[in-house]
């Protein structure tokens, strides 16, 4: 079930706009994904909510891009629990992606440190 999305336009004054110009740039974001941004931290403050550490939200950064091609079926769930969370597609699928590359990660540290203590008991 996705969920319905609306667009609604607000008039600022020219230096909040050169403003928000400025830092979407810095950002390398879009205006209305800055303006979306801040539109949610606003009204999580509003509510109290400012602890909240959700990934959805996260400022982006530089980091590293990636295209991938997915099955049909992967794809499809991934955008069907994209838009049931509330979040962008590529901020799921880049924790997702995260997630499972951290796991590999812990799990050749403990066959290494495995292989290290068994090579120590034995010696």
């Amino acid at each position: 079930m996705s969920k319905k999305q609306w667009r609604i336009s607000i008039t600022i004054d020219k230096e909040l706009y050169e403003q928000l110009e400025e830092r979407a740039e810095k950002e390398a974001r879009t205006l209305a994904s800055l303006g979306k941004y801040l539109l949610l931290k606003g009204i999580e403050t509003e509510n109290g909510d400012t602890d909240r550490e959700s990934a959805a939200w996260a400022m982006p950064t530089k980091k590293g891009r990636i295209a991938v091609t997915l099955e049909d079926e992967i794809y499809q769930w991934i955008v069907e629990r994209a838009t049931n969370d509330g979040r962008p597609l590529a901020n799921l699928a880049a924790f997702l992606l995260t997630r499972a590359v951290k796991e590999e990660i812990n799990k050749e540290d403990n066959v290494t440190a495995d292989g290290e203590n068994a090579a120590w008991a034995s010696g």
